[in-house]
């Protein structure tokens, strides 16, 4: 729930560029992305100033199409680069060589991660337990660690972060590779564990700060969530986290350079 003070906060600067968030899912993304919009100051009534993307509509589109949603997503994201009105784009897209190539010197790019053990569990029990059957799963936490779902939590860091590879190449050292490489591209890498310094570093490189509140939280509280997660089922999410802890660090190493150099 936003709380309305939330809303009607509004700084009084305003963002001269143009910013592309990479919302990569259960990284408190959608609080940030509420308070990017919000720092625009975009003018009351003002139309094709930002774009959200509507995963649920991508979805049935790349049903419809019959084509992978990753896919798709990287073709929208083209399309809303190339498209002169916008100036803030968020949602949770796929990183695009392409877009890069085409955009990248006129869309600043921000994404935010989190410690992959806690994404991976509170990815887990927010689609356990939601009320709405988008990606819902019906399934106790034991009888989901055997699923490749369960792999693809551990690993969709890369998977999100790389161009044109599968699932099962995204837990590879090669892909591991790249998207840190890929994250050294962004204007601003944050995780959710430092958000003083991401807000630090917003300030500088934007120009204006950000009031973020909590939303969008879990259905399951932080107490009911422990009582299930026992000693050996962490030790299994650990080791399937592999891939996107590499990956966390580098972000990590990323933002304790940015503060160095503004220290």
């Amino acid at each position: 729930m936003i709380s309305p003070n939330f809303l009607s906060k509004s700084s009084s600067l305003t963002i001269d560029k143009k910013i592309f968030f990479l919302h990569i899912p259960k990284c408190g993304g959608t609080s940030l992305r509420l308070a990017v919009e919000n720092a625009f100051n975009f003018p009351k009534g003002s139309k094709n100033s930002d774009f959200h993307l509507d995963v649920m509509a991508l979805d049935s589109a790349a049903h419809a199409l019959e084509k992978p949603i990753v896919e798709l997503k990287r073709e929208v994201l083209n399309y809303c680069m190339a498209h002169k009105s916008y100036r803030y784009i968020s949602g949770h897209f796929a990183y695009s060589d392409k877009a890069m190539q085409a955009y990248g010197d006129d869309w600043h790019y921000i994404t935010l991660l989190r410690d992959p053990v806690s994404k991976w569990f509170s990815q887990y029990f927010f689609n356990r337990h939601k009320n709405n059957d988008h990606y819902k799963l019906d399934c106790t936490l034991e009888e989901f660690l055997t699923t490749d779902e369960a792999k693809h939590l551990g690993r969709n860091y890369s998977y999100l972060l790389v161009d044109g590879i599968s699932s099962e190449e995204a837990a590879t050292d090669a892909a591991i590779s790249q998207a840190i490489k890929n994250l050294e591209k962004f204007a601003l890498v944050g995780v959710l564990e430092k958000l003083d310094w991401f807000y630090k570093d917003f300030q500088t490189v934007f120009g204006t700060e950000l009031k973020i509140e909590t939303c969008n939280k879990n259905p399951l509280s932080a107490k009911q969530q422990q009582q299930q997660i026992k000693d050996d089922i962490r030790t299994q999410v650990e080791e399937i986290c592999q891939p996107n802890i590499q990956i966390y660090q580098a972000a990590m190493d990323l933002m304790q350079s940015r503060q160095l150099v503004s220290v």
